[in-house]
């Protein structure tokens, strides 16, 4: 009957009267459906436990959580029964509503298709065009670093393969790196999976750094000349990098374990080379170790440092100090001494809590930190920037005070945390007590848990004033190479992308998920982001 009556009104279309009708129906149509949403948001706000569920997990449950009660079953099953019945009704009424409108009108027809393989093609970039594209350009592009920074050592088709300084160097290092990931530290406890799985990590971050730069300073003291090896030799380093970083992710590709620790929240509709690039496993284990604190911070942060330094060693060797190297260069290397003195909090980030160890994550720690990262450095020694020591002295004493301010954000959310679970009431910061917003949240295992969100201190001035500094930082340091254009700015416009990026489209969106209402709360008390009263 409704078939004969739509007819009827196409049919009649050119009458006035009949364009408004349909219209109205439309509209009364779709009010319809937004009604029937409310109504199923009301019935999940009732069960508060169940709603943080589904939002933590971004998916309907598959069975109730255990701890809920009968009644929670019984809504369970009636919303499930529910979203399945409304989810065919609005099936049904989008072929209708397709079918009415390919009949009204040629234009919107042309536009429907359009849109429809929108989607469709949306999702090929994202699973087919864009991985690829960065897999080549990236694997391609930290070739010609070495070569860019230093137009007396041009690239050479050998050095994709290294040579035997580059092995015996690289072999060396991650040598280092597994030795002291097997020594008996303490261990670390990561964030648990949506399957219970609780990666376990080696907590001795900071006594690696600063052992390894003495080792390093002791070698150079006895023969400065090995740093310059280095520097000349960069090409075939990273070409042996290349060589083992594609290894270990074709390697980690390839035996895909579906197991505790996978990563539930990855995309079904993936390709081969989706799955390639993003990774498989969430905490895969190789030789005892997580492969994710093995490739990025024990062996990309640690290259990072220490290239840096090198970079500057060979400088110094020679073309003589240079101010403005010394800024560039023992900046990132303070910097990074502060990054292992907090690697429990590194810990907690979301590349190691949410990210697969894939190419993506292993290949850019192991390849595209020491290739990118540290090309200002690199790119100092052969382009001597031309600063004066007074200038340089501020810029580094700037970038110390950014690094500081950084890392006193990260220890006060630290000292906080461990007032309210030890339930100190006199712990005060900036001479205040600290007010805190409660936030409830379910973890992975479906137990309901309830923390605290700072909303004093630095994390009362803006929600992410820590990468803030990080920007003032990475200013400091690319300073002393302004006269070079825009070789010695690549990184800071990088990092600016990336923790741009990270900040409004997954932390934010992961907080909001988790802590629902006391999120927005915390952003209508804490409104800015980065800079107080502009973004």
């Amino acid at each position: 009957m409704l078939d004969a009556r739509l007819v009827a009104l196409v049919k009649d279309y050119g009458n006035p009267e009949t364009k408004d009708y349909l219209r109205g129906l439309a509209y009364n149509m779709t009010s319809l459906r937004k009604y029937r949403y409310n109504i199923g948001l009301n019935i999940l706000e009732a069960n508060e436990e169940l709603v943080n569920n589904l939002q933590e997990n971004e998916m309907p449950l598959t069975q109730p959580v255990a701890s809920t009660s009968s009644a929670t079953t019984a809504t369970y099953e009636f919303i499930q029964r529910g979203r399945k019945r409304t989810a065919q009704r609005n099936l049904n009424f989008d072929k209708e509503r397709r079918r009415v409108q390919n009949k009204l009108n040629p234009c919107k027809q042309m536009k429907f298709i359009f849109s429809f393989k929108m989607v469709h093609w949306s999702e090929i970039i994202k699973y087919h065009v864009n991985p690829s594209i960065i897999l080549i350009l990236v694997t391609v592009s930290s070739q010609f670093f070495p070569h860019v920074g230093n137009p007396e050592r041009p690239f050479k088709p050998q050095h994709l393969f290294g040579n035997l300084f580059s092995w015996t160097f690289i072999s060396t290092l991650i040598s280092w790196a597994v030795l002291w990931l097997h020594l008996p530290f303490d261990q670390i406890k990561g964030a648990p999976t949506s399957n219970g799985y609780q990666p376990v990590y080696r907590g001795n971050g900071l006594t690696y750094s600063l052992t390894t730069i003495g080792v390093l300073l002791l070698i150079s003291a006895v023969n400065p000349q090995q740093c310059v090896e280095v520097y000349q030799n960069m090409g075939p380093i990273l070409g042996t990098l290349n060589i083992l970083a594609l290894t270990l992710c074709i390697y980690l590709f390839a035996r895909e374990k579906q197991d505790q620790n996978q990563n539930l929240y990855e995309h079904k509709k993936t390709s081969m080379i989706y799955k390639f690039f993003n990774g498989v496993e969430l905490h895969p284990r190789l030789l005892g170790m997580d492969v994710k604190q093995l490739t990025s911070p024990r062996l990309g942060n640690m290259m990072w440092q220490l290239f840096n330094l090198i970079f500057f060693i060979a400088g110094w060797k020679l073309h003589g100090f240079n101010a403005g190297h010394f800024v560039t260069s023992i900046l990132q290397v303070v910097s990074l001494c502060k990054s292992f003195s907090l690697e429990d909090y590194y810990f907690t980030m979301f590349e190691m809590v949410e990210d697969n160890a894939g190419f993506f994550l292993c290949w850019g720690c192991l390849v595209w930190l020491p290739s990118f990262y540290t090309f200002q450095s690199y790119f100092l020694v052969h382009h001597q920037p031309n600063i004066s020591n007074e200038w340089a002295g501020i810029l580094f004493l700037i970038g110390l005070l950014a690094i500081y301010f950084n890392y006193d954000m990260c220890m006060q959310k630290r000292q906080c945390r461990k007032a309210v679970e030890s339930g100190n009431k006199e712990f005060t910061l900036w001479r205040n007590k600290p007010i805190y917003i409660s936030a409830k949240y379910l973890t992975p295992d479906g137990i309901q848990k309830e923390t605290q969100l700072l909303v004093a201190g630095w994390w009362g001035v803006a929600r992410r004033m820590n990468y803030t500094f990080e920007f003032i930082s990475t200013i400091m340091w690319s300073l002393p190479g302004v006269e070079f254009g825009i070789w010695c700015w690549l990184y800071f416009i990088f990092v600016l992308g990336i923790l741009v990026h990270r900040t409004v489209y997954r932390d934010e969106v992961k907080c909001s998920r988790k802590y629902g209402r006391a999120w927005v709360e915390y952003c209508k008390r804490v409104p800015y982001r980065f800079i107080p009263t502009l973004f």
